[in-house]
């Protein structure tokens, strides 16, 4: 939200950090919040501290250069500047999708599960519900007002930004759209027969497919 990024002054109908407080103390409160998050892992209770170690990595290579900051640092390059099909979903996998990744596997690492079929099933699930998250954004940022988003509406056409509904279309991007949430809701299927507990996953892709802010 901060002006030198999406710069804006509304996020889910209240003003955003740097325009409640200001713009200092909404930098300082990203940085405590994520450190906080790796103050979190390393006690996290019923784990040995093989696992915490591995966890914190996992988190660590999300945020940084080969995830978050990564994507992010590519949706504003991508500002005014035209990309292709495969550099957006490229973006969006690093921005949100590495992060959604890190959480599944971090899950993993708790239920000290070895099975690497449950492993990739669950890597499948994060991977479809992080780009049908963003595809959905798109078609929202076109679609919604800002009452209902809670945020200020057209950004991305104000930004001259490349999205899945510029490329697309509006209804090829919703049709990408639902094409993810099918593959993320076969692989809570695949899940489901190996006996692994899903209805947290169903609940979760319930509530984004069906979001409208």
């Amino acid at each position: 939200d901060l002006p030198a990024m999406d710069n804006a002054d509304l996020r889910r109908g209240k003003p955003s950090c740097h325009v409640a407080f200001d713009e200092a103390t909404a930098i300082l409160a990203g940085d405590a919040l994520q450190t906080l998050s790796f103050h979190i892992l390393t006690h996290a209770p019923l784990c040995n501290d093989t696992q915490r170690l591995s966890m914190i990595q996992l988190l660590a290579h999300a945020c940084g250069i080969n995830g978050m900051a990564a994507g992010q640092a590519l949706d504003l390059a991508y500002e005014k500047k035209a990309c292709n099909h495969k550099q957006l979903t490229n973006c969006h996998r690093l921005k949100t999708g590495e992060l959604l990744k890190a959480s599944a596997n971090i899950a993993i690492i708790v239920s000290d599960c070895q099975d690497e079929n449950i492993q990739r099933m669950v890597n499948d699930y994060a991977c479809a519900v992080g780009l049908a998250f963003q595809i959905q954004d798109d078609i929202l940022d076109v679609e919604s007002d800002e009452a209902q988003l809670g945020k200020p509406t057209q950004h991305d056409a104000h930004c001259e930004k490349t999205t899945y509904v510029s490329l697309l279309g509006l209804e090829g991007a919703k049709a990408q759209m639902q094409t993810e949430y099918n593959n993320a809701y076969t692989a809570i299927k695949e899940l489901s027969q190996r006996d692994c507990e899903t209805e947290p996953l169903q609940a979760f892709t319930d509530a984004l497919a069906e979001r409208c802010f």
